[in-house]
């Protein structure tokens, strides 16, 4: 569901849908029932430990909100290899650079993309020209493994000095545009990443959790 249907259902601005999905504000218990209602869900409350975990959830946050602007485009600059290596393949960024791009204070350590399945020998070739090499489960290394992303093996290759994970769909989900250092990515909101990684889903968590009681 995008932010604008969202806003509309909930009688808010798409402005602060965008806000609850970045922990900014909180939103009312009861805007979140309404919210959850429209996808047939409901609001269950769970808790969380403390201790060392959960100090390591709030180290993260604040480190990452203490970036500056131009620390945040060398964050998204470091892969800017890949992106120009990876024109000819449509793809949407996910994973924690997707989040990170929507304000999501996460540290980000490596490229995730959803490529859709008809564009699978396109990627290949993008791989076979840059010589990349794919991980290795059984030497635990990026080497000696067949790179073609048809063929069996986990979906991780090294892509210059980046790590690339790919999740293949039949075909490129739903996104969002998010202008960044000159570029415009095609990103999956935030709401999906957060479904799809439990770790992201933790610490955007805490974040609201945060807010709520700050």
């Amino acid at each position: 569901m995008s932010q604008a249907r969202a806003a509309q259902h909930l009688g808010a601005s798409q402005q602060w849908i965008s806000q609850v999905e970045r922990g900014i504000v909180a939103p009312t218990t009861d805007a979140i029932e309404r919210l959850f209602a429209i996808f047939d869900l409901k609001v269950i409350l769970d808790v969380e430990p403390t201790g060392t975990g959960l100090r390591a959830l709030d180290e993260e946050i604040d480190e990452v909100r203490s970036l500056s602007d131009d620390d945040r485009l060398a964050v998204v600059d470091t892969f800017r290899r890949a992106f120009d290596e990876l024109a000819p393949v449509p793809w949407v960024v996910s994973g924690r650079l997707g989040a990170f791009l929507q304000g999501a204070p996460l540290r980000v350590y490596r490229l995730d993309l959803a490529v859709a399945e008809p564009d699978l020998d396109r990627l290949a070739g993008v791989f076979e020209s840059h010589q990349c090499d794919r991980w290795n489960e059984s030497l635990l290394d990026y080497y000696g493994a067949p790179v073609h992303p048809r063929l069996p093996g986990p979906m991780r290759w090294l892509l210059g000095p980046n790590e690339l994970r790919v999740e293949v769909a039949d075909r490129l989900p739903a996104s969002i545009t998010v202008g960044v250092a000159g570029r415009y990515l095609p990103v999956r909101p935030l709401a999906d990443i957060e479904v799809r990684d439990p770790g992201i889903a933790t610490v955007m968590r805490r974040v609201r959790t945060r807010v709520i009681h700050s």
